[in-house]
C-alpha cells in the first residue's frame, strides 16, 4: 500500500511543461486529462487495522483532487526519537490532520507513552494544526476500556457521519483555504509599494515559544522600532502552503524561539527550513537569532554559523540594532 500510494502521489504531481509539451497525463486505463494544480498537504494520521482500509480510501480520494497525503508510508515500527522526528517533520509540512477513529484504542510500542492514534493527536494539538476527526458512530461508553482512547471521541474536531460525506468535507476545507490565501496575496500585491519596503522587519518564528516569553520578546522588538511578521499557528510550509522566501524576502533578520522544549524536533525542522530558504532564494536576511534558555545554537542543533547566533532577552535589543 505505501508503494502504491507513493506512485499515485508521483503522478499527480505537477511538473513545469514546456511550450511544445502535452498539459495531459494518462490515466490507469490509458485516457488523459488535465493536470491537477496543488490544493494542499494533508497528514493522514495512523490508524488501527481495523481502520486501514477507509485511511487507504480516504488517500485515494484526495490524491487525484491534487492534494499531497503525508505520511508517504505509514510511522509502524518507528522507534520514539525516528516516530517523533518523523512526525514533526510531516506536521511542519502539512496544513490539516485527519484522523480516522474506532473503539480500538491500538497497541502501545516498546518505549511509547501511548498507541499510535493518542499520540498523534497529541502532536497535533500541540503544533496548533488544524484537526478534522471520522468516526462512523459514537461508540457505547463501555465500549472503550482506555479512558485516553474514550476521550478522542469527545473533541470538537470529530464528525461522525459516513465516510464519503467525510471526505468531501476534506476537501472543500482546503478548497476554501486556498481561495482565502489568495485573496490574502491578492490585497498585499495591492499595497502602496512604500508601505511594503521601507519598513524594518524581523520574522519571528513562536511555535516552540511559551506565551510570556513570546510577549516579552516581542515588547523588546516594538522597543527597537521593528515590526514582526509570523505565521499563524495552522499555516503549511511547502509549496502549497505560505510562500516563506516572499515572508521573509523584506525581513531583515529572524528569530526562532525554543522555550517548550517538548517541542524540539519541530523547532530543529522549522530553523532548517526557514534557514534554507534564506541560502536557496539569496535572501537579505542578514542574520538569525535563536532564543534560547540555555546551551549554544552548537549544541541544541548542531548548526555552527556566524550568522545563527543565540540571543536571551538581555542580548536582543544589541542584536537587533547590529542589522
Amino acid at each position: 500500500m505505501a508503494i502504491d500510494s507513493r506512485l499515485r502521489a508521483l503522478r499527480t504531481t505537477v511538473l513545469p511543461a514546456s511550450p511544445a509539451a502535452d498539459t495531459r497525463r494518462p490515466d490507469a486505463d490509458g485516457s488523459a486529462r488535465a493536470a491537477v494544480a496543488p490544493l494542499g498537504t494533508v497528514l493522514l494520521a495512523d490508524t488501527t487495522d481495523d481502520l486501514e482500509l477507509q485511511r487507504v480510501a480516504v488517500r485515494l480520494a484526495l490524491e487525484p483532487e491534487g492534494i499531497v497525503v503525508l505520511p508517504d508510508g505509514d510511522y509502524v515500527g518507528f522507534t520514539p526519537l525516528e516516530f517523533d522526528t518523523a512526525l514533526a517533520a510531516d506536521i511542519a509540512r502539512s496544513g490539516l490532520f485527519v484522523q480516522l477513529l474506532s473503539p480500538t484504542a491500538g497497541r502501545k510500542g516498546k518505549g511509547f507513552a501511548a498507541p499510535l492514534p493518542q499520540l498523534q493527536f497529541q502532536r497535533a494539538q500541540e503544533a496548533r494544526l488544524p484537526i478534522m476527526q471520522w468516526c462512523e458512530r459514537l461508540p457505547d461508553k463501555d465500549q472503550i476500556g482506555d479512558p485516553a482512547h474514550a476521550g478522542l471521541f469527545d473533541t470538537e474536531f470529530l464528525r461522525v457521519t459516513h465516510l464519503a460525506a467525510f471526505k468531501a468535507e476534506i476537501i472543500e476545507r482546503l478548497r476554501a483555504e486556498r481561495a482565502r490565501r489568495e485573496r490574502v496575496a491578492a490585497t498585499a500585491q495591492m499595497l502602496p509599494t512604500a508601505a511594503r519596503t521601507h519598513r524594518k522587519l524581523v520574522f519571528l518564528d513562536d511555535l516552540a515559544s511559551l506565551p510570556v516569553v513570546s510577549g516579552r520578546l516581542r515588547t523588546i522588538i516594538r522597543e527597537q522600532q521593528f515590526d514582526v511578521r509570523g505565521l499563524p499557528p495552522s499555516a503549511p510550509l511547502g509549496n502549497d502552503g505560505i510562500d516563506v522566501k516572499e515572508l521573509l524576502r523584506p525581513c531583515r533578520a529572524g528569530i526562532t524561539i525554543y522555550a517548550d522544549r517538548s517541542k524540539y524536533a519541530t523547532a530543529y525542522n522549522r530553523l532548517v527550513y526557514f534557514l534554507n530558504q534564506v541560502a536557496e532564494n539569496s535572501l537579505e536576511v542578514e542574520r538569525w537569532g535563536v532564543y534560547l534558555e540555555q546551551g549554544t545554537v552548537a549544541s541544541e542543533f548542531g548548526i555552527e554559523s556566524d550568522d545563527v547566533v543565540a540571543v536571551d532577552e538581555d542580548g536582543l535589543g544589541e542584536f537587533l540594532r547590529g542589522l
